[in-house]
């Protein structure tokens, strides 16, 4: 959409409801996903994890993490 903004940030505990509804708005999940709040903890706390959300709502659109394996 034109003129649209998204904001990308650090995941916090609070985005946790919105990383699942995201997930499962796209099919049945895995132990390691979204939908699993303690592993979507272990990102933020070992990891990266990510949310795109509007910025005029705080809905969150989107997310994406990682733990880096050196």
């Amino acid at each position: 959409m034109r003129g649209s903004r998204i904001e990308v940030r650090r995941a916090g505990e609070a985005d946790l409801a919105g990383i699942t509804a995201v997930r499962l708005s796209n099919g049945p999940a895995h132990a390691d996903s979204g939908v699993n709040a303690d592993y979507c903890r272990y990102l933020i706390a070992h990891g990266h994890l990510y949310v795109a959300a509007d910025p005029g709502t705080g809905r969150i659109l989107g997310f994406g993490g990682a733990v880096d394996t050196d």
